[in-house]
């Protein structure tokens, strides 16, 4: 039950955090989102999924337990390829 609230509240937070709270009731299926959009990716990690929220200032990795190491390889893969097309995210040395 906890974490289900705990899904929920971050949900509710990553949404606001775009933008698209106003205009959700406004959009038609299927239609472009005018202005910041976040995107959602779901990357299966043996026992479970992980979920990397992309924002257009930045990313949020949520649960990233993987079952084994051929997954954590597959996982370090994905992120790297999220940060390979953004390369503004990443740290500045």
């Amino acid at each position: 039950m906890k974490k289900l609230i705990v899904v929920c509240v971050v949900s509710v937070v990553c949404v606001a955090l775009t933008g698209l709270w106003p205009a959700l009731p406004a959009m038609e299926r299927g239609a472009a989102a005018e202005g910041p959009v976040m995107k959602a990716h779901f990357v299966n990690v043996g026992q479970a999924n992980a979920t990397l929220l992309e924002f257009p200032c930045g990313v949020v990795l949520v649960d990233a337990g993987a079952q084994d190491d051929e997954h954590v390889d597959d996982l370090v893969e994905f992120i790297t390829s999220v940060f390979d097309d953004r390369p503004a995210l990443w740290p500045v040395s």
